[in-house]
């Protein structure tokens, strides 16, 4: 009997899940250590709730890093 992976769900060879899912034409990627783990990870990614908020790039220069001293 062949077990089979929900869509977007598959197993590494060093016996890890990746979840792989197309969300509003942005590709979102997880690596996870269990299969019950990998599924609320894709049931997130398909809600559109990221795991994590992007960081700010803050860009900097030499008169602002001045005058916030």
């Amino acid at each position: 009997m062949t077990s089979t992976l929900p869509s977007g769900i598959s197993q590494t060879t060093s016996g890890k899940f990746r979840v792989n899912v197309m969300v509003g034409g942005v590709r979102m990627t997880e690596t996870c250590d269990s299969l019950d783990d990998a599924m609320f990870v894709r049931a997130r990614f398909k809600a559109g709730v990221p795991l994590s908020t992007p960081v700010a790039n803050h860009s900097w220069t030499i008169r602002k890093a001045i005058d916030g001293y």
